[in-house]
């Protein structure tokens, strides 16, 4: 501690020197004075400056920790302000990439359902009449609606066409157009509507004549996204009717997946699929196998690749009636492990 050195003052004509201890002057006292004593020697001079420590330190340890808990307050304090969490602000549009560093994760609307349709059309006066909504097997939010006798359904989230059906069909069965020619009907009509169907792998996947009997006929078509044989899930379809209108539209379009060449093979895939099929009915006196396979793209996280194996395994009953069992097999193309397996009796 500091140490200053003075004068006492005269004490029986003698001068003496005493020491005033540099202290911060608190109450120490019930009265609120300070407490000290200074006790003379014998000869009179003042060799000690006595003080009554027991009391004084103790205050003093209270002194101190009542300055360190002002100090750790206001420390708190000050850092609570500087921490505070930050809230939207409601003015700012939510939908920008990063107002105010919020991000909106929620799928954006493209375009009303409506318009949509008028740019489909090509007609941006064509009158849309909206029917109805609801939820597909998927848990998808879709709306329908009408125009110029044709009915769109919608996806609620984005606006986009994802089906297009006739509301009152053509049926006849004949006409002048042959496949071949519905076929090129149906081609001109993807390309004017399918986004960028001219520069992706589009592959015709499925073709054919499909008979309503008194209701008519028509010509089907699909075309499927394919990279290294593998269908990506991405595709357009419709039906045209003998006389080439087309009688109704469906489409995904979706990003594409990351995906490797398959490692197993479709007669491993199928070997697979038919053993899991027996395994699981426990069929006996088997009298034909039927199977078909393509490559796709499973919905899962990650995206998965798979053998899908159509099969149909025949078999004789105790009776000696045929019977059959089979439905669709998902064989992993890159493990050879079965992920899924949908039964069709």
């Amino acid at each position: 501690m500091p140490v200053i050195t003075g004068t006492a003052g005269n004490a029986g004509g003698i001068e003496s020197e005493c020491i005033f201890i540099n202290f911060v002057i608190f109450p120490l006292t019930a009265g609120g004075g300070t407490e000290s004593q200074i006790h003379p020697d014998g000869e009179g001079k003042f060799n000690n400056l006595y003080l009554n420590f027991n009391y004084t330190l103790g205050s003093m340890k209270n002194i101190l920790l009542t300055v360190f808990s002002i100090i750790i307050v206001f420390t708190l304090v000050f850092c609570m302000g500087c921490s505070t969490t930050k809230v939207p602000d409601p003015s700012q549009d939510l939908s920008s990439p990063d107002p105010g560093g919020w991000k909106n994760t929620a799928p954006a609307i493209l375009q009303t359902p409506e318009k949509s349709i008028r740019t489909f059309l090509g007609d941006p006066d064509a009158p849309v009449i909206f029917e109805r909504n609801f939820t597909n097997s998927r848990g998808i939010d879709l709306g329908v609606y009408q125009a110029y006798g044709e009915r769109f359904t919608v996806d609620a989230m984005t606006g986009s066409i994802i089906g297009i059906s006739v509301i009152s069909p053509d049926v006849k069965k004949t006409g002048p157009l042959s496949k071949d020619q519905a076929e090129a009907v149906a081609l001109d009509y993807a390309m004017r509507h399918y986004p960028d169907f001219s520069s992706r792998n589009m592959q015709l996947a499925e073709s054919g004549l499909i008979d309503h009997g008194d209701m008519g006929a028509e010509y089907s078509f699909l075309w499927s996204e394919q990279k290294s044989g593998i269908n990506l899930g991405n595709y357009v379809g419709m039906s045209v009717d003998p006389n080439g209108k087309i009688m109704n539209y469906h489409e995904i379009n979706k990003p594409v997946p990351a995906v490797r060449p398959a490692e197993v093979s479709k007669m491993a895939a199928n070997a697979t699929a038919v053993d899991h099929v027996i395994s699981r009915t426990k069929i006996r006196n088997i009298t034909a196998i039927e199977s078909g396979s393509r490559l796709s793209v499973i919905d899962s996280n990650p995206a998965t690749v798979a053998w899908i194996v159509d099969l149909e395994i025949r078999f004789l009953l105790p009776n000696g009636l045929e019977d059959h069992r089979g439905g669709n097999v998902y064989v992993d193309a890159m493990k050879g492990n079965v992920i899924n397996y949908e039964p069709c009796m």
